[in-house]
């Protein structure tokens, strides 16, 4: 669980928005658990009260930077894919564009190690690039 900030233009200028979303370790998927302006102590109990009835916490080791590596590869994937590329005028246009990249980030985006199709090299034949993929799960 972490959070990330985007900026939101409203009728009272630009805004940041605090992003927080739970990623589950073996499966790599992401769902957004919260969107606000202000990450208070009622939000947070509200999103705990809404995490608590499906999903395990498992707390990371005490100052191991090296087990955020999965929450900073996504934060680096929805904002360099996504959220960077966009304007967004109020929190709706920001809650649909997280919702939409979620919807690829799941169906249509392989993920390594995960026994999806990965890219291993372009070859160039006759002026057309040529994809070689491969699956292999052992790769992570």
């Amino acid at each position: 669980m972490d959070f990330f900030t985007t900026e939101v233009w409203t009728p009272h200028g630009l805004v940041t928005h605090y992003v927080l979303f739970v990623i589950d370790l073996k499966t790599r998927r992401v769902q957004i658990a919260g969107i606000t302006r202000s990450p208070d102590e009622a939000f947070m109990a509200q999103v705990a009260r809404n995490l608590t009835d499906y999903v395990n916490v498992i707390l990371s080791p005490y100052q191991a930077p090296n087990c955020n590596a999965f929450a900073e590869r996504f934060v680096l994937s929805i904002k360099s894919e996504c959220l960077n590329r966009m304007i967004f005028f109020g929190e709706g246009s920001l809650r649909r564009a997280c919702s939409s990249f979620l919807e690829h980030y799941h169906s249509e985006r392989a993920h390594q190690g995960l026994g999806n199709e990965r890219i291993e090299r372009v070859e160039r034949r006759g002026g057309r690039a040529m994809l070689n993929a491969r699956s292999d799960s052992a790769d992570c």
